[in-house]
């Protein structure tokens, strides 16, 4: 600007090499390990899809975040301008070992000591109840969960609502395709 002051040291222009853009990622160690080289991704920067290619994956740990840096490196024609200085977001998809369920977050509830529980339709027993188990986490996604625990693949597992129940509750499953009735006997909010 005509008549402004500049003191020592500050930057007046700031320039950027768009042939060599890259994206530098901090990964959790064992996520980091798995990449190989010359790996092609798929970037989200702005709602931008874009290709990347891994470089290299650093040596060192962020001492800060405890991350392993991985370096990508852009395909300069698929670049908007405006990505540049953005945040970059990858999706990595990895085999998960270790046997278990898949679960929507809102299945989870809170139990003691820091644990989670799962609120299981104990049909067999008359009348129906609800039963708390017990899960431990072993991945965690945007909307939903991977938990093993005291659970089996045959089980009803409650979905949405846990927040309203208790062990031992009685309820009445109902299927998807059945309309709900409402009840004819009045409901004891002393219970």
């Amino acid at each position: 600007d005509d008549g402004a002051i500049v003191s020592p040291g500050m930057p007046v222009v700031r320039l950027i090499d768009t042939d060599g853009a890259e994206v530098w990622i901090g990964l959790p160690i064992h996520q980091a390990q798995q990449l190989k080289a010359d790996t092609t991704v798929r970037l989200k920067i702005e709602q931008h899809d874009i290709p990347a290619a891994l470089q290299t994956v650093l040596p060192v740990l962020d001492p800060s975040t405890r991350t392993q840096t991985a370096i990508f490196s852009l395909q300069s024609e698929s670049l908007p301008q405006q990505v540049f200085g953005s945040l970059a977001e990858l999706q990595l998809e990895l085999p998960i070992r270790d046997p278990g369920f898949w679960l929507p977050m809102s299945a989870l509830t809170k139990n003691d000591h820091g644990l989670w529980s799962v609120f299981v339709v104990n049909s067999s027993a008359k009348p129906t109840t609800l039963e708390r188990r017990e899960v431990e986490i072993l991945h965690l996604d945007t909307d939903r969960v991977y938990v093993r625990g005291t659970i089996t693949q045959q089980e009803e597992i409650v979905a949405y609502g846990v927040q309203r129940l208790t062990n031992g509750q009685i309820v009445a499953v109902q299927s998807d395709d059945q309309p709900l009735r409402q009840s004819q006997t009045p409901i004891d909010t002393n219970r």
